[in-house]
């Protein structure tokens, strides 16, 4: 059977889409594909009904507007792999980069990743977003040490950035350009190796070990 694309009989949600998008870029963490080389082999009709045998999350296969979203988180954040762990490096008082669980970086790669350079996505939106998926992944003390991280990072980089307007129904964003900060932009152009998660998903954990 064939999964239904998003605007059939049922939508799938924003949120939905933004989680897909994170266990891609956790898997980026994998090997050595690109980004285009995950979406190629993942973003496809195949590969969600493999999926969503065990993780209803694949259920439905998304529309064009939401497939375009995950590109763009999935190709965003491999693009800035390295400004993005300088920021989590910044802020993660108290805890070297290798002791950050796979996971954990991946959801807070993707939420930096719309704060910077996604401008119709509020910063709120980003960091709540992000600790909605994390609860579904980690322990209540790492959803809290994502919490406190994203929250350092928006209150000290965008102190003096007006907030982010709200995106009028139907108007599609504008090609993603980065946001004045307060600080100067991380110069470290290698990426930092991070260790494994403590996945509780189990069919999640089966997911990610197909893409070693």
């Amino acid at each position: 059977a064939t999964l239904r694309p998003v605007g059939g009989y049922k939508t799938m949600t924003r949120s939905n889409a933004r989680e897909i998008a994170v266990q891609m870029i956790f898997s980026l963490g994998f090997g050595n594909l690109s980004a285009d080389e995950v979406l190629d082999t993942q973003l496809t009709q195949e590969r969600f009904q493999e999926l969503a045998e065990d993780m209803p999350l694949y259920s439905q296969f998304p529309n064009e507007k939401q497939a375009q979203y995950i590109r763009d988180l999935v190709r965003g954040v491999f693009a800035h792999g390295p400004e993005l762990d300088d920021y989590i490096s910044r802020y993660a008082v108290g805890w070297s980069f290798s002791r950050i669980p796979r996971m954990a970086a991946a959801i807070m790669r993707t939420a930096m990743y719309e704060v910077l350079y996604m401008e119709e996505i509020p910063n709120a939106a980003a960091i709540n977003e992000a600790v909605e998926i994390a609860k579904s992944y980690e322990s209540q003390d790492v959803v809290a040490f994502i919490n406190g991280i994203l929250g350092s990072f928006v209150r000290a980089e965008f102190a003096d950035t007006p907030p982010k307007p709200e995106k009028a129904p139907g108007i599609r964003s504008k090609p993603p350009k980065p946001r004045q900060r307060r600080r100067g932009k991380p110069q470290r152009t290698q990426r930092k190796p991070v260790s494994s998660s403590p996945v509780t998903k189990r069919a999640f954990l089966s997911w990610a070990a197909s893409r070693q």
